[in-house]
């Protein structure tokens, strides 16, 4: 069983200046056989709700851009039934539930906003997208996180 990296996806992001969509993608690129360089590149435009505009919060981005290489055919050429493509949707729909289920938004505008009630750190966007990636993109595969637990325990000692 694999130790979660749900700490590593937020450290990449807090210590290493990579984006939320960045340090979501790298964070498990090996496990997908991907070139941790092209999921960086790729993710950059992504950071901060999609270039910087606060839309579509950049984590989840990040986790739903490693679900199409789990569940894509990558027929290029054949793909007219779209069998692979409505198997990515089911994965990616069910990350985004989920993570606005937690989040009652997939809007960085609104999870930026200290003023809202649905205000939710980057830092806790990152993990929260880091542990749906291992849940849904690799079940069974990973211990489940502690992240959240060991942040109050830090917090209270």
């Amino acid at each position: 069983m694999l130790k979660s990296r749900a700490q590593t996806a937020v450290d990449y992001y807090a210590k290493s200046g990579y984006n939320c969509s960045q340090a979501v993608a790298v964070t498990y690129a090996d496990l997908l056989g991907l070139d941790p360089m092209v999921c960086f590149k790729g993710m950059e435009t992504f950071g901060s709700g999609m270039g910087a505009r606060l839309g579509t919060c950049g984590a989840i981005s990040g986790a739903v851009f490693l679900a199409g290489f789990v569940t894509s055919t990558g027929h290029m050429d054949d793909d007219k039934k779209n069998k692979s493509k409505k198997e990515s949707y089911i994965l990616a729909g069910a990350i985004t539930k989920e993570f606005f289920e937690k989040n009652r938004t997939v809007t960085c505008g609104d999870l930026k906003d200290s003023g809202s009630d649905k205000f939710r750190s980057c830092l806790d966007c990152i993990a929260d997208a880091a542990i749906l990636v291992e849940k849904h993109l690799f079940p069974g595969q990973f211990e489940e996180s502690t992240y959240f637990e060991d942040k109050i325990n830090k917090q209270l000692s």
